[in-house]
């Protein structure tokens, strides 16, 4: 009996939880604009198509043209994703992606 109430407490946790997450994060802001850091790779990227896909203008900093290509590419014609060259330790980038901006 414990072993069937612990298997329907996991299936009730996974069905909510996937309800939870296909849900719209910020239903409020879906017309914002945000900056987002290391959007090369990884969770920065993940976190700029995301956000994209959301509906936000994502300012997608990245540190080489080839990155910023690959996300234009996998913004699927949104024209959502906007990147930026910015390494956030080279002053020079700063004023850069500002004067873009």
């Amino acid at each position: 009996m414990k072993v069937l109430v612990g298997v329907l407490v996991a299936v009730v946790a996974i069905i909510y939880g996937i309800d939870y997450i296909t849900q719209p994060v910020f239903p409020a802001y879906e017309s914002g604009i945000i900056l987002v850091t290391g959007a090369s790779s990884g969770i920065g990227r993940d976190a700029a198509l995301h956000m994209a896909g959301h509906g936000f203008h994502v300012l997608a900093g990245v540190r080489k043209e080839k990155d910023a290509e690959s996300l234009r590419i996998a913004d699927g014609g949104l024209g959502k994703v906007h990147p930026i060259i910015l390494d956030v330790v080279k002053e020079e980038h700063h004023t850069a992606a500002l004067e873009k901006v």
